[in-house]
């Protein structure tokens, strides 16, 4: 294989890695904003799944599933909102938190033993 073509597989496989993650960046942002108009509406999941006529909604507000035209027309409906809506900034939004391994551990000094004196 020539070295443009390794080149272009290179930035072609670049190319998808980024959109994936552009994809999933809009996925969980329209399911934070469905989840922001819902609790504005004071709806419980079950109860906007049942309107909307959506299975899986947890999933879709989560970011987990691809959420459809057709989906997000239906959600919008039931919210009284526009599809646009769902793409609006959100109106507060929170920094990603990093989570750790595990608690902080504490660091104990250990007691410094006094030398014996025999005597």
């Amino acid at each position: 294989m020539s070295g443009y073509a390794e080149k272009t597989r290179r930035q072609r496989r670049q190319r998808q890695r980024i959109e994936k993650r552009e994809a999933k960046a809009v996925r969980e942002h329209v399911g934070r904003r469905i989840v922001e108009c819902r609790l504005r509406l004071g709806l419980e999941q079950k109860d906007l799944a049942r309107l909307a006529d959506v299975t899986n909604l947890d999933r879709i507000e989560t970011g987990q599933q691809n959420v459809t035209i057709l989906t997000m027309s239906c959600l919008a409906r039931a919210m009284g909102i526009e599809v646009a809506d769902l793409f609006a900034p959100l109106s507060n939004p929170k920094k990603r938190r990093r989570h750790r391994k595990g608690p902080k551990k504490s660091r104990k000094r250990k007691k410094r033993r006094e030398p014996k004196l025999h005597g």
